[in-house]
């Protein structure tokens, strides 16, 4: 019985196992299947595929003829092979295809793609029908190898439907598509295009013209391409949600000699020709109809590479229903005979050259809108000759200046208004390239507001800007400066005098700096507007990671967090987040994360200082509100001050207002000091607020003019401590280079910021200083160590008859008592005449005697003799001395 239930248990688990097995086969997609069954290429002598067509053999020279749709499906039978098309196909009873699917794409990219050739010699497909909705990729042709070729076919009035990787003739080509167009409904969630999904080979000379839908990465002919996209166009509508073009929606290889024309939308990254470029466009161009939220433009919507010779006309473009100017846009005079031209312009057509230099005029509006196409491509110089008032052109500015100089001479640019709320990187120039400077332009009462990267001057520079200064009011989402919104250039002897907003990355200079910036000044109003989680502002540069020196900012700071009156976050790493000889006086208020020099630090920061107000919630500091270390030895803050008020609620430091050790390694302090009032309820400290300690070096507080009597670190001293100069030496700092004081009037200060010399006052020229005099008028005296109104000594080479104090002073013989008591008196202190010293000395003798013989007692007493039980030898000894 036993082996029959054995047996029948593992029968019946045979059983069950190849039912799994069988089952999860039969689990499989549709799609599996069919591949499974089709996708096998077959021999070419196989005389059953030859009978699938309608003649040839597959050959080069004699290729497989298809006259109808089921033959153009049996091309799954010889992925290798050679096709050609002998009439127009009428493909509209797909629709009736596997259960309503359709037509299923030739070849398979993860098992056998099409690596044949096929030429349509000019014939259309109609009516093809595709819906498969969670496949991909997805097209006549799923995927086209390496070696593939498509060439001469249209096809028209289509509806394919896929998840991504998404074309009509195409979701994803390694091969060529050439001479090939497509027309109908295109619809799918990534890399959707009119004609291609997805490009990593070549498409050349074809056309698409249709309705194209889906989400991210969606072109008007291809969604992405990561190679060759070149002579050709699109004209259909494009709808996506984010990187979507006229021609192509993604793009990080090369688009040449190619143009669309239709109606684009969407809602970030959204252009005419490309939605987004990272990589090359050259010689082209777009006439759209482009709508969206974010980062649009009339030839691309993101860019982060040059684009060569490629315009799109203004007054025939319109972005979200007016015609506006973004970058290499160019006015239709210019656009029309650049198309003649073959794509050229010469620029002496349009401005004039300054007579013995390589430096074209600019004097006016006109001469602004001449210069859009040169200033966009080639090395030309410009220099303006007058003041221009741009009242009576709004939404006037330059989008970028690629290379060349414009110096503006010390004329003033005024009344310059640019409200396109959903465009980034808006200045009077949009974006300064790597190999363009601009010197000397001065723009006064100007209003700008974009989305981000916008600065008063320029919205992302990557050159060099020099003596340049701004006025107005500048307002964006991020990134937002009042000079420039992104530094990842060079800044240099320049200013701002604007009110700045915006939600993150606010700065009174700059909102992000990546580089440098020198010698430079802002004053204005900064805003952060709450709705960010950390604002990042700060009165001269919202976000740092690059080098700042020799700059000062006079502003007032409003935030939520992050907010510096200096920086708003100061973020550290190897040579970035380095702040050197600055200084702030502001005034700042936010909510956590708020410091009079830096809201958030993990950078470097040495000899600078701020003098501000300072107001916060949590973890607000004088100079610092939260030091939360950083990763690499760069990161310190060394030879600062504050003098700040500091008012707060919790984690309230003069100095710092609280240290995380959240980072790799500690933030360090050394040489430090604060005198600032501090108010507050939790968590309050002299110099540092909070209870996690970084490294502290010689670093100290004002116990008097804080009013804070302890700290969780650093050391409190007097206020005459703090303005006398041996306090710092003795503790090793610099006076040679570093630092300066005007002793016993103020604490030190840097060499750097050249203050007069001044002198303490010394009321009865004693040579003794009022602040540490304790008779100022009097001459003959200066110490009273208990207070009590008695000298505790005469100053050298006087005594009391050259008191002038009424009546004369007299000299005290108890200086540690105010009471001044002998000790019969019960007074505490003992009288410092002869006898006294005699009467400790003798005191102290007696001690000590007494004490000595104590010892010699209990030691004697401690060597008594062993019980006579204990053995007498030397082993014997040992072992009763280790017993007791």
């Amino acid at each position: 019985m036993y082996l029959k239930k054995t047996v029948t248990l593992a029968l019946t688990l045979l059983l069950l196992s190849s039912y799994c097995i069988i089952g999860f086969d039969l689990t499989q997609p549709e799609k599996r299947e069919a591949h499974l069954s089709t996708s096998v290429i077959q021999s070419k002598d196989d005389p059953y595929i030859r009978t699938r067509f309608a003649g040839g053999d597959g050959t080069k020279e004699n290729p497989y003829q298809i006259s109808n749709v089921t033959q153009l499906q049996d091309m799954n039978l010889d992925l290798s092979a050679n096709y050609t098309l002998t009439n127009n196909i009428d493909a509209s009873e797909t629709t009736t295809w596997d259960s309503g699917k359709g037509f299923e794409s030739i070849g398979d990219d993860y098992k056998a793609r099409f690596i044949g050739k096929i030429d349509g010699q000019g014939y259309q497909i109609s009516d093809l029908y595709i819906e498969r909705p969670t496949e991909n990729p997805v097209g006549l042709f799923e995927c086209i190898g390496n070696g593939g070729h498509i060439s001469n076919i249209s096809i028209v009035d289509s509806q394919v439907v896929g998840d991504w990787n998404v074309g009509v003739m195409v979701g994803l080509n390694y091969g060529i598509v050439q001479n090939c167009l497509g027309t109908g409904y295109m619809s799918g969630e990534w890399s959707v295009g009119g004609l291609v999904g997805e490009n990593r080979g070549m498409v050349n000379n074809c056309l698409a013209i249709g309705n194209v839908w889906g989400g991210f990465m969606i072109g008007g002919l291809v969604g992405e391409n990561t190679e060759t996209v070149q002579n050709s166009s699109a004209t259909g509508n494009v709808n996506g949600e984010s990187d979507v073009g006229g021609l192509v929606g993604w793009n990080t290889g090369v688009v040449q000699n190619s143009s669309s024309a239709g109606n684009v939308s969407g809602e970030y990254g959204i252009g005419g020709l490309v939605g987004y470029n990272s990589d090359t466009i050259q010689n082209c161009f777009s006439n759209t109809n482009i709508s969206g939220y974010a980062e649009i433009g009339g030839l691309v919507g993101l860019n982060y590479e040059r684009i060569e010779n490629s315009f799109y006309c203004i007054n025939t473009t319109t972005i979200n229903r007016r015609n506006v100017i973004s970058r290499y846009g160019i006015l239709k005079k210019q656009f029309d005979q650049w198309i003649v031209n073959g794509k050229t312009l010469n620029i002496d057509d349009y401005l004039s050259k300054i007579i013995g230099s390589d430096y074209y005029n600019i004097s006016n509006t006109s001469d602004i809108k001449e210069m859009l196409p040169f200033a966009a491509y080639g090395e030309y110089n410009f220099k303006q000759t007058a003041d221009i008032d741009m009242l009576s052109e709004p939404n006037l500015y330059i989008p970028i200046l690629n290379s060349g100089k414009y110096d503006g001479s010390g004329y003033l640019i005024s009344n310059m208004k640019v409200t396109i709320r959903e465009f980034s990187k808006i200045g009077f120039f949009g974006i300064l390239g790597k190999k363009a400077t601009i010197t000397n332009v001065t723009l006064i009462k100007n209003n700008i507001h974009g989305f981000d990267y916008i600065g008063g001057l320029v919205g992302h520079n990557y050159g060099e800007i020099k003596n340049c200064t701004i006025s107005g009011n500048i307002a964006g989402r991020r990134d937002v400066g009042g000079l420039v919104g992104v530094n990842t250039g060079i800044i240099e002897n320049s200013s701002s005098r604007a009110n700045t907003s915006g939600d993150r990355n606010i700065g009174g200079l700059v909102g992000s700096n990546y580089i440098n910036i020198i010698n430079s000044f802002s004053m204005g109003n900064i805003y952060g507007i709450i709705g960010w989680n950390f604002s990042n502002v700060g009165g001269f540069v919202g976000y740092n990671h690059g080098t700042i020196k020799r700059c000062i900012t006079k502003t007032n700071v409003f935030g939520n967090y992050g907010v510096g009156g200096f920086v708003g976050e100061n973020s550290g790493g190897f040579e970035g987040g380095i702040i050197k000889k600055s200084s702030t006086t502001a005034n700042v208020s936010g909510i956590g994360y708020v410091g009079g020099f830096v809201g958030e630090n993990s950078g470097a920061i040495k000899e600078s200082y701020s003098d501000t107000n300072v107001s916060g919630e949590y973890y607000v500091g004088g100079f610092v509100g939260l030091y939360s270390g950083g990763s690499s030895l760069f990161c310190i803050i060394e030879n600062c001050y504050s003098k700040s008020i500091v008012f707060g609620n919790f984690s309230v430091g003069g100095f710092v207002g609280n240290h995380t050790n959240r980072s790799i390694r500690p933030g360090v302090f050394k040489n430090c000091y604060s005198i600032g009032k501090l108010y507050g309820n939790y968590s309050i400290g002299g110099f540092l607020g909070g209870e996690t300690s970084p490294i502290i070096n010689n670093s100290y507080w004002d116990i008097e003019a804080s009013g804070i009597s302890s700290s969780g670190a650093g050391k409190g001293i007097m206020t005459f401590e703090m303005m006398t100069k041996s306090t710092f030496t003795e503790a090793g700092w610099d006076f040679g280079e570093i630092w300066a004081i005007n002793e016993y009037v103020e604490p030190p200060h840097f060499q750097w910021e050249k203050r007069p010399s001044i002198v303490a006052d010394d009321s009865d020229n004693d040579s003794i200083p009022d602040i540490i005099d304790d008779f100022p008028l009097d001459p003959s005296a200066s110490l009273d160590l208990d207070n009590d109104k008695k000298p505790d000594r005469w100053n050298p080479g006087m005594n009391q008859s050259d008191s002038t104090s009424t009546p004369p002073l007299e000299l005290d013989i108890y200086p540690n008592d105010p009471e001044n008591k002998a000790p019969d008196e019960d007074g505490p202190e003992i009288p410092t005449d002869s006898s006294s010293k005699t009467w400790i000395w003798i005191s102290v003798t007696v001690v000590v005697i007494l004490f000595n013989a104590i010892i010699i007692v209990v030691s004697v007493k401690g060597k008594r003799k062993p019980p006579e039980n204990e053995e007498k030898d030397n082993l014997g000894r040992v072992n009763a001395n280790k017993d007791r």
